[in-house]
């Protein structure tokens, strides 16, 4: 995996803090380094993301260390080409919260089989289909 880190002070704007991928490029780790705020134990880390279409992503990490949390950048993470605005937040074992500034993940058009891209409405589609099959499956019986 592929690791590439971000640094974030919770305390102030981090909007031109970018980090670069490539369209479902799903072996790469985000490591995000709190430079200003240390990670109490038993806290849980997590990313919300609102992608370009709106879409959005709220996902755990993995705290390695008293300031940094690690995420996995998923196909549904990093599916839209274009800018990702994200937040970091962490919630402590009494339940109050630490919710970074955002931040950007932009998202370059992966060429080599760029049609590819996960859809729902493919999805939707491969159900009508086996939907189908099984009615007329279940006219022969």
């Amino acid at each position: 995996m592929k690791k590439q880190s971000i640094i974030i002070n919770t305390s102030r704007s981090n909007i031109n803090n970018k980090i670069r991928v490539i369209q479902e490029d799903s072996a790469r780790i985000l490591s995000c380094i709190l430079s200003d705020y240390s990670i109490p134990e038993d806290s849980a880390g997590r990313i919300y993301a609102v992608k370009p279409s709106e879409a959005v992503v709220y996902q755990d990490g993995t705290i390695i260390n008293s300031n940094t949390i690690e995420f996995e950048l998923t196909n549904q993470l990093i599916a839209e080409i274009g800018e990702t605005k994200v937040q970091v937040e962490i919630t402590e074992s009494n339940g109050s919260v630490l919710t970074s500034f955002e931040f950007i993940i932009e998202v370059k058009k992966r060429l080599k089989d760029a049609s590819a891209i996960e859809s729902t409405n493919e999805f939707a589609a491969l159900e009508k289909a086996l939907g189908k099959v099984q009615n007329i499956d279940a006219k022969i019986s």
